[in-house]
């Protein structure tokens, strides 16, 4: 069912408004508005649900992201290539061992660099958010609540660096991080 206030009309003008450069990351279930309203004449996505043209590869960088994986030793805050419980998402163990040899274990921030991403469009949820609002590399700049679930929205994050300066110096802290 079409409910307009649950798609990130909000989120695409506060991207316009303040002219947003270089490529996003987004999450693959907003992919299909914001393909509509910003792409490709303005904006680079880095996935959507095309999975029959583009495969499975962007999905599974965009779980790592999502998920905030690194690398080194399991342990229970943190979510590592040794802890993914792979049946718990319908693969076997040797299906995840082959997940990670395709993506060489890169952690959720090498992703992003891989792809020069300069912002991500977050949904709430997203377990990585925390980690990117503890690095020197990511800056909070905007946040939606889905007006039918408050629960649920969409954060944004740009890239601390001189081509973000106005939109940081403008926007950081001046929003709240429901995800704490």
């Amino acid at each position: 069912t079409y409910i307009r206030h649950n798609f990130p009309k909000s989120v695409c003008d506060f991207i316009v408004a303040n002219d947003f450069q270089g490529r996003m990351f987004n999450p693959v279930n907003a992919a299909g508005y914001l393909i509509w309203r910003l792409s490709p004449e303005h904006h680079k996505l880095f996935t959507d649900s095309r999975f029959d043209i583009f495969g499975d590869r962007f999905v599974w960088q965009e779980r790592m992201v999502q998920y905030g994986v690194e690398r080194g030793p399991a342990t229970s805050n943190t979510l590592t290539w040794n802890n993914i419980a792979w049946e718990n998402i319908g693969l076997t163990a040797e299906e995840g061992e082959e997940i990670r040899q395709r993506l060489d274990s890169a952690e959720w921030w090498e992703i992003l660099d891989r792809w020069d991403v300069n912002y991500v469009v977050a949904e709430r949820t997203w377990l990585v958010l925390p980690k990117m609002d503890d690095s020197t590399t990511w800056t909070h700049v905007y946040s939606w609540t889905k007006p039918a679930d408050p629960r649920n929205g969409y954060e944004i994050f740009v890239r601390t660096n001189g081509e973000n300066k106005e939109i940081v110096e403008r926007y950081a802290g001046r929003w709240p991080k429901p995800w704490r």
